[in-house]
């Protein structure tokens, strides 16, 4: 985050809320696409029933399609 504020010469600013401070992790998505936050972190396993096809990449094995 600094070296974004830095680069672009303070036109970015980031105000970086720990601990679940903003809402919980599972309430993310939500919490973005209703634009209370730009930027998150969002765990794909929390909320499978809403991103289904991210939680592929947790599954074992290896695989050479996403079909």
């Amino acid at each position: 985050m600094a070296q974004v504020e830095e680069e672009t010469n303070g036109r970015i600013i980031f105000y970086y809320f720990p601990s679940e401070q903003l809402g919980k992790a599972k309430d993310l998505l939500s919490l973005i696409q209703s634009g209370v936050v730009d930027i998150s972190y969002i765990t794909a396993g929390l909320i499978s029933d809403k991103l289904p096809l991210a939680v592929v990449a947790e599954l074992p094995e290896t695989f050479d399609t996403s079909c």
